[in-house]
């Protein structure tokens, strides 16, 4: 990794562990791992927002039910699942599943 993106890595990483590096390069490498593994399961994430809207609000109700009723890692491993949806959705995947992979 090059000086710049070391540097750009390591603010993202602070800023995702409130200040704390370590936890928050975890915290990158489990959302980067997440992301490519829901790329890879659904390679179109949605078509339009209201699909997206479904699939973000789908990711809640799995959020929320393993919050209310299984372990510690099954909620992180939900939150982790609606943080990677959302991120699809802010980084417009909804809209063009046409131009999925460049640089847009």
């Amino acid at each position: 990794m090059n000086e710049k993106k070391q540097q750009i890595f390591t603010c993202l990483a602070q800023c995702l562990g409130n200040g704390n590096l370590k936890a928050g390069t975890a915290l990158a490498y489990a959302l980067m791992a997440r992301m490519n593994k829901a790329r890879a399961k659904h390679r179109v994430f949605a078509a339009g927002a209201a699909h997206a809207l479904g699939a973000v609000g789908s990711e809640y109700a799995e959020f929320e039910h393993a919050v209310l009723k299984e372990t510690p890692d099954r909620q992180r491993d939900e939150a982790l699942d609606l943080a990677v949806t959302a991120l699809r959705f802010l980084n417009g995947e909804h809209l063009e599943a046409s131009t999925e992979g460049s640089d847009k």
